[in-house]
């Protein structure tokens, strides 16, 4: 009988430590989360993109990549954090919830079958998100995470006057100061791949010269004040801000009768400038 119970007391206990070692790696969706996809400012050409972590931020939706500016497409995130405070000042207990990020595993998909556009991947980043106070999470905001790298805008094959509807996910996964790995829930983005969609054409860019649309007009004057995107990604670009690609600044077709025979004055090229860190 004695060694009946011995074999049954030794079971329970391994039953409990190995219910022990799962809870310690559990995977749990609520540590950490993505509160949003925080918006580029609208800045001066070659001005990068800066971002707090205040939660009433700015956001996006959905995003928008112009092939004809950026050959990849990057995102900042606004992270959360829902452990709360472990440390104790009062006592020589350190604070373990804090949670650094380490980055995020990434999925392109068609937004119309599912069908994977490319192979998973992984997204290497590094920010360290506060713990809760009270009800409140901790914000940390991560910016520069690449969601759609140039081979897969390759692998989408040509797009001119078309525009393909694309759904990202992106994992993200870190540790806790005391040594627990986390990881978000799958957040869900979709971003939309165009060829020259952003490009916008003022009354001002045009050149009555042309027959066709240009950025030939007022050009000196319009590169000094050009606003874009600070990422060069999601919202509408100015042409003189992007003179050196060929769908920014297309070659000047003369009018006809009575048109000057000479081409208008090339004007100088203005970057659309780098996304921000």
């Amino acid at each position: 009988m004695k060694r009946i119970w011995g074999f049954v007391f030794g079971g329970l206990v391994f039953a409990s430590m190995g219910g022990f070692s799962l809870s310690a790696c559990a995977h749990d969706d609520s540590t950490i989360f993505v509160q949003s996809v925080l918006a580029p400012q609208i800045v001066a050409p070659g001005t990068g993109c800066s971002y707090t972590n205040d939660p009433t931020q700015p956001a996006i939706d959905e995003g928008f990549l112009d092939i004809a500016v950026r050959p990849s497409y990057t995102a900042a995130f606004l992270l959360a954090n829902q452990l709360v405070p472990r440390g104790d000042p009062a006592a020589p207990k350190t604070e373990t919830s804090y949670v650094t990020i380490k980055g995020a595993i990434v999925q392109v998909t068609d937004a119309a079958t599912g069908a994977a556009i490319s192979p998973e991947f992984t997204s290497l980043a590094s920010v360290v998100i506060p713990p809760a106070q009270g009800n409140t999470p901790g914000y940390s905001a991560l910016p520069g995470i690449t969601l759609i790298p140039e081979m897969t805008v390759a692998n989408l094959g040509a797009l001119f006057n078309s525009q393909r509807n694309l759904l990202v996910y992106a994992k993200f996964f870190g540790d806790t100061l005391g040594g627990q790995y986390v990881e978000s829930d799958n957040f869900q983005f979709p971003v939309s791949v165009c060829n020259g969609c952003l490009i916008s054409f003022s009354i001002s860019d045009v050149s009555p010269l042309c027959s066709n649309l240009n950025c030939m007009g007022n050009s000196a004057a319009m590169a000094q004040t050009a606003q874009v995107p600070c990422n060069g990604e999601d919202f509408p670009i100015d042409c003189q801000a992007c003179l050196g690609s060929p769908i920014c600044n297309p070659t000047c077709i003369l009018k006809d009768a009575g048109a000057p025979t000479a081409t208008p004055t090339p004007t100088p090229t203005v970057d659309a400038g780098d996304e921000g860190g």
